[in-house]
């Protein structure tokens, strides 16, 4: 019976039970010979014996099978497939629940991110009502919202703490500004009007009063000066050069030039230089102010004795240099408990120092920011009443050799130039015109008839300017600055580094409408040897121009300065200039208001389109050519308003149509005057 339940299995072929002995007991189709896919399974049987307990199991017999490969493989790959589905949905099923609890842990987490990212830029609370269940994330964000609410208050704060410091500064800058031009206009004329009588006979105590008025006025120029230096840093308005110079070459100049002042006080002057050449990019002007005024200061705190000034070099890397420069006297020195506090505004050693010495106290304030604005740093040691010791370091990044030979080539023409031997006959003289504007060109063409410059060539851009100088020989250069193609500047290098050493040596005079100081000081920076601001005044140019031109030049006397009130009064032209450069040629006078009218409008259309939000560099270009226009006819407010347009090379379209609007509103202005007093006709 059992060996037919076995038989029902689709594996089996066969069976049989032997006893203990080998003897077939009973058997169900067992075959005598096994096939390749046939296999016998055979187990011995075995009995214990309740009967004999201390014989154990007992063999009783055997029992074979024969089993189906086939069948057997079959059944085990659909188990293992089984098992492998079973896997895969437990797999699955696992996957999916951890995935499905990350989901729940990660997605407050990522909200949470995305409302940090929210607060970050509008500084409100968090507000997502995901993330404020009452749950423990909901318990984080609330926490965070108190913390976000009291950042939100002390950031609006601090903002409006930060505009109204801007505005302060601004306000103070502007005071500051104002109150510079109020009191500069009356110096320059005690100062002008100081130097025109002390020219004349005047016995020794008159001179000696007047000597004192001169120097009292400087002091007071100087007050002004450095008041508002320190406004401008304060308010960010400084910006240093780049340009190649010679840092040795320059303290030994400014040292030089103090010397008089350290011989007067029978002081002995020196300085000593670690090397022959320091050839770096920077601002050259800014580092003499502050060699200046650590030097002068030396010679005005020291009774007796020595200043003695070092200059050496560290190279860093390969293209950066440390420049340290120390200033060493012998004078009254620094109390140890004043050294902390002796580069604060205002502040000297004690209130005799200010009684007895002088200065403002803003010396060495100007000279810590523009060190430190250089990436530099100062540093003081003294030891009071035996003489103190100022030293700066600041980094510079080293010019190449090239650089330098335009040093040199600039040098040799200024030393060339700076004491013409001869003024050569007006009439005889080769001048070189570089003068884009086509008013100006008609201008200069009649001043030249006039003042009998009879051999001179006119050119419209720089570019072609150091062509012509390239083929043929020049006395003299008069170079506007804002022209096409390449500007008064760039033309100007370009001529020192010409191959033949006479043509680069020519004398170049500055024609332009940037009538600032800094404006002269970059012209003669690249390489002019003189300036000349526009409009122009023929008498001016005469002075300028005669140490190469012999113009039998007699010096007026020095002009007086308008206030700002006084030229509000003022007429909206002024012809005065125009009248005395035509020498009585009306018809001239006619072709250049002509000239005026047309021009100024066609360059107030210009201005019209360029009314566009952001940077412009042509909205400067036309602004600066309409001012040059409007100073042909002596349009002083005109040509005022120009100079601020000028200024707006990043500006919003609004404010760029409302400045032509009143650009447009004095052009007309002008022009009905023009009409009513009979200078200028409608064609």
């Amino acid at each position: 019976a059992n060996l037919r339940a076995l038989s029902q299995n689709d594996i089996f072929c066969g069976a049989r039970a032997l006893d203990d002995e080998g003897k077939v007991f009973a058997e169900l189709g067992f075959p005598n010979t096994f096939g390749t896919d046939q296999t016998l399974i055979s187990e011995t049987v075995f009995f214990d014996d309740p009967t004999d307990k201390g014989s154990g199991l007992k063999s009783i017999g055997t029992l074979e099978v024969c089993a189906t490969v086939a069948n057997v493989k079959y059944q085990i790959a659909d188990i293992l497939q089984r098992i492998i589905t079973v896997f895969g949905i437990l797999s699955i099923a696992i996957l999916l629940a951890s995935h499905l609890s990350l989901q729940i842990l990660l997605e407050p987490l990522r909200r949470f991110k995305v409302a940090m990212g929210e607060f970050l830029v509008s500084m409100r609370p968090i507000s997502d009502p995901y993330l404020l269940r009452e749950n423990e994330v909901g318990d984080i964000v609330q926490s965070f919202n108190i913390l976000a609410i009291s950042l939100s208050e002390s950031y609006r704060a601090l903002k409006k703490a930060k505009e109204q410091a801007e505005e302060a500064i601004k306000v103070k800058t502007d005071f500051f500004a104002n109150m510079s031009h109020e009191l500069r206009t009356p110096l320059n004329s005690v100062i002008g009007m100081t130097q025109l009588l002390q020219s004349q006979k005047m016995d020794s105590e008159q001179m000696e009063m007047f000597d004192s008025i001169k120097r009292s006025a400087d002091n007071l120029l100087q007050i002004v000066n450095d008041i508002l230096d320190v406004s401008k840093m304060e308010a960010g308005q400084i910006q240093l050069e780049y340009l190649a110079f010679d840092a040795f070459r320059e303290v030994r100049h400014t040292v030089q030039a103090l010397k008089p002042l350290a011989t007067q006080k029978d002081l002995d002057l020196s300085i000593e230089v670690i090397g022959d050449k320091a050839v770096v990019f920077g601002d050259a002007m800014r580092f003499c102010r502050i060699v200046t005024n650590l030097v002068s200061n030396a010679i005005r705190y020291t009774e007796r004795g020595s200043i003695k000034i070092y200059v050496r070099t560290i190279k860093t890397r390969e293209s950066r240099l440390n420049l340290t420069v120390e200033v060493e006297d012998t004078g009254i020195g620094i109390p140890q408990g004043k050294l902390e506090t002796i580069f604060e505004k205002f502040s000297q050693a004690d209130n005799s120092t200010t009684r007895k010495y002088g200065g403002t106290g803003l010396g060495l304030t100007i000279t810590r920011e523009l060190i430190q604005l250089m990436g530099g740093e100062i540093y003081v040691t003294s030891e009071y009443g035996k003489g103190s010791v100022f030293s700066f370091t600041i980094p510079f990044e080293i010019a190449p050799e090239e650089e330098l030979a335009k040093i040199k080539r600039a040098d040799t023409h200024l030393d060339a130039s700076a004491a013409p031997t001869t003024g050569i006959p007006v009439n005889e003289a080769r001048i070189l015109m570089a003068e884009d504007h086509p008013m100006n060109q008609t201008f200069i063409r009649k001043l030249a008839k006039n003042l009998g410059m009879l051999n001179y060539t006119l050119v419209e851009n720089g570019k072609d300017a150091v062509n012509e100088l390239n083929l043929n020989s020049y006395d003299l250069v008069l170079m506007d600055c804002h022209m096409p193609e390449m500007n008064g500047y760039d033309a100007t290098i370009a001529i020192r580094n010409l191959d033949d050493p006479i043509r680069r040596s020519v004398p170049i005079v500055a024609m332009t409408a940037n009538a600032m100081p800094e404006d002269e000081q970059r012209c003669l920076a690249c390489g002019m040897t003189g300036y000349i601001s526009k409009p122009i005044d023929i008498g001016n140019f005469k002075k300028v121009l005669s140490p190469w031109i012999n113009f039998n030049y007699q010096a007026p006397a020095a002009p007086v300065k308008m206030t700002e009130e006084q030229m509000d009064m003022a007429p909206p032209y002024d012809l005065t200039n125009l009248k005395a450069n035509s020498m009585g040629d009306a018809d001239f006078e006619r072709e250049i208001i002509s000239m005026f009218v047309s021009q100024a409008s066609a360059q107030l259309a210009a201005l019209e389109s360029l009314c566009v939000d952001g940077p412009n560099e042509q909205w400067v270009e036309e602004a600066h050519a309409l001012k040059g226009t409007a100073g042909s006819v002596g349009a002083t407010k005109l040509r005022d308003m120009c100079a601020k347009a000028q200024s707006m090379a990043n500006a919003t379209a609004l404010t760029r149509s409302t400045k032509v609007s009143r650009l447009r509103s004095e052009y007309e202005m002008i022009v009905g005057l023009l009409k009513k007093d009979g200078h200028y006709k409608e064609s």
